[in-house]
């Protein structure tokens, strides 16, 4: 019979556990953390006491989950869940986030009405766009009975 004469400790505490699911644990909650103070999420964690996001339907959004989340790892996948974090703490890229970074070249008017300033909001508001947020919910509800 073989016997492991090592133990881990972690702040004078035996760990008891799996060392490995031990430390990816403990760097999930390292990551999470170091997310939550960055600055372009201060807005999220400012309200997440106010029970306003469903985070684990968040989660199931950002990981992708209905095109197959964690079973694939492709380029779309990938450009997926960038789209949908930065949709999450607002920085798609409109005008005004764009004249932030470069004043030279943008202008911070909304490319399709020319009358508003293009910010997050605005971009699912626009009266000019093709389709509306209202369609796009709709078409969503009646995918997702189809199913």
């Amino acid at each position: 019979m073989l016997w492991n004469n090592f133990r881990l400790y972690w702040r004078r505490n035996l760990i008891n556990s799996k060392i490995r699911d031990t430390i990816k644990k403990t760097n999930k909650f390292k990551y999470i953390g170091e997310w939550l103070t960055l600055k372009v999420n201060k807005e999220i964690v400012k309200n997440m006491d106010k029970k306003e996001i469903d985070w684990e339907k968040t989660l199931y959004y950002i990981m992708n989950k209905e095109e197959g989340g964690k079973e694939i790892t492709s380029e779309k996948d990938s450009r997926n869940r960038t789209y949908n974090i930065k949709n999450l703490i607002e920085k798609l890229p409109t005008y005004i986030e764009m004249e932030t970074r470069n004043t030279e070249i943008y202008n911070s008017r909304c490319p399709r009405c020319r009358w508003d300033i293009e910010n997050w909001t605005h971009i699912w508001n626009c009266n000019k766009n093709e389709i509306t947020i209202y369609e796009i919910i709709t078409s969503k509800r009646i995918e997702k009975r189809k199913h």
